[in-house]
Formats: structure tokens, C-alpha cells, sequence
């Protein structure tokens, strides 16, 4: 029996990674010249690089961050550019004296106006809207003024418009009192005092003799009695007269006594007067 062949021995395999690359003589590397194109005829030579280990890929750039530097250099120049601005606006207005350049150095971004009010057409009348007049307000009537028992004598007169109504001798002026010694008669007249008669019972007072026009210029005492009234209306005055009684025929003199009642400018002036 033959002895065993002796086994070859076996040499331990190791990773890629491990292994070496034979050792090469190394050339010193000489001086980079600029790229330039290779001539003709002659191969590039090309650089020997060793093996190295894999480098991450690069990751995503970080932001600057921003210093203090740049923002004051921003604020400058935001400060620059609305000073051109300002200059530009002054430059096109031709700017204003005096106070007018208070308050509006800066530029305006946007200027709103308001509309002025616009009357409603329905506020004030139109030519179709009658208008009312405005009410007048109408003066008080005068206060009666009495001068009771006057004693108007024949050939006397009295003016109404005087204050106290004194009788005075004479055939003129407001009202006298005449009687004919031929005829025995007596009447109340008057040159341009306007009388009327009241009706026998009827009230006188200023209203009624305002509305009265039953004028005349002379009244026979024989239609009067006791009591009886009428109206002397003269410009601007109005009297209402009562007959109280006249003298008998047995009496030295000849006279009438009356009550008036006197309101003072109770009828307004005319253009004429």
C-alpha cells in the first residue's frame, strides 16, 4: 500500500476589498501646465490616481444667514430710494412755501376723496310743490278807552282823536252837536266822520262797526232814545256813541249826553295818508 500523496496546501482567500494592487513604481508628478490640445502624433499622457474611499454625495447647501451688515445695508437703501422719490414729487409739483410743506413730506400711496353732500331734490318745494305762506301773526286789537257823561252842548264839537274828548265850540272836526231855533230840531253831525245807526237792540262794539257800512253824515236826535247806539269812524279811529238823553225845553241851554267808547288806531294807515 502506497502512502498518501501529500495534499496541497491551501492559502486563505481574501475579500476584494483587502486586497492590494501590486506596488507600481511611482513617477514624481511635474509641474501642471494650462490644458492645452495634444499634438499630433503624440498620446496624452494620463494621470495615475490612487484608490481612495468613496466620499458621501454632498448634501443640500445651508442658507446664509443674514448679518447685521446686510440688513443695515437694506434699510439704506430703501431709505435712498424713497428720498428719490420724495425729490422726484417736489421736482414735479414745484413745492410750496411756508407752512404748506408741513406735513407732506412723505409721498401719499393712495388719495380717496369724499363726494360732497348732494342735496335731496325732495327736501326743498319745487316749481310743481305749492308752498304755503308762512302765517302772520296779526296785531292784538286796542283796548277800548270810556268817556262816559259827555255834555255836548249846541254848536259844540267833540275829536274823537283827542285824550280826553273836552267839547269845544265850532261846527267842525270829528263830531259837533247842532239844533235849529226855526225848527226845533237837534242832530249829530259831522264834516267827514263817517256814521252809521245800529238797529233798535243791537249790540255795538268795534267788530260791528268795522263791518257796518250803512254810512251817513248826520243823525236827528228824534230817532234816537235811551240806550240808542251808532258808530263815528273817522282815519285811523273808531267811537261808538250812546244816547243817554237831551236837554228839555225848559232848560237854560241846549245840549245832549253822551257815552263814547274809543279805540285808538284800530284801522291801518292807507298809501294815501
Amino acid at each position: 500500500m502506497q502512502p498518501a500523496a501529500p495534499q496541497p496546501q491551501v492559502q486563505p482567500v481574501q475579500p476584494a476589498y483587502m486586497q492590494q494592487p501590486p506596488a507600481q513604481h511611482q513617477q514624481p508628478a511635474p509641474h501642471q501646465q494650462p490644458a492645452q490640445h495634444p499634438a499630433y502624433g503624440y498620446p496624452q499622457q494620463q494621470q495615475q490616481h490612487s484608490y481612495a474611499a468613496p466620499q458621501p454625495p454632498p448634501g443640500p447647501q445651508q442658507p446664509k444667514r443674514k448679518t447685521k451688515r446686510n440688513v443695515l445695508l437694506a434699510t439704506l437703501a430703501a431709505l435712498v430710494v424713497i428720498a428719490g422719490a420724495v425729490g422726484a414729487t417736489l421736482a414735479l409739483t414745484g413745492g410750496k412755501d411756508g407752512k404748506d410743506d408741513v406735513g407732506k413730506s412723505g409721498p401719499s400711496v393712495s388719495t380717496s376723496t369724499t363726494a360732497a353732500p348732494v342735496d335731496n331734490p325732495t327736501d326743498g318745494p319745487t316749481a310743481d310743490t305749492p308752498t304755503t305762506p308762512a302765517p302772520t301773526t296779526s296785531a292784538p286789537p286796542p283796548s277800548p278807552e270810556s268817556h262816559p257823561g259827555i255834555q255836548l252842548a249846541d254848536g259844540y264839537h267833540v275829536v274823537i282823536g283827542d285824550p280826553d274828548l273836552k267839547p269845544t265850540e265850532g261846527l267842525d272836526e270829528d263830531m259837533y252837536y247842532y239844533c235849529s231855533s226855526m225848527a226845533s230840531e237837534c242832530h249829530f253831525g259831522a264834516d267827514v266822520t263817517k256814521f252809521v245807526l245800529l238797529d233798535q237792540g243791537e249790540k255795538g262794539s268795534l267788530d260791528t262797526c268795522l263791518k257796518d257800512t250803512r254810512y251817513t253824515r248826520e243823525i236827528e236826535v228824534a230817532r234816537l232814545s235811551a240806550g240808542s247806539q251808532f258808530c263815528a269812524t273817522t282815519d285811523s279811529t273808531v267811537a261808538l256813541i250812546t244816547f243817554q238823553h237831551a236837554s228839555k225845553s225848559t232848560e237854560a241851554s241846549t245840549y245832549a249826553v253822551i257815552d263814547v267808547t274809543v279805540w285808538r288806531n284800530a284801522i291801518p294807515p292807507t298809501d294815501d295818508q
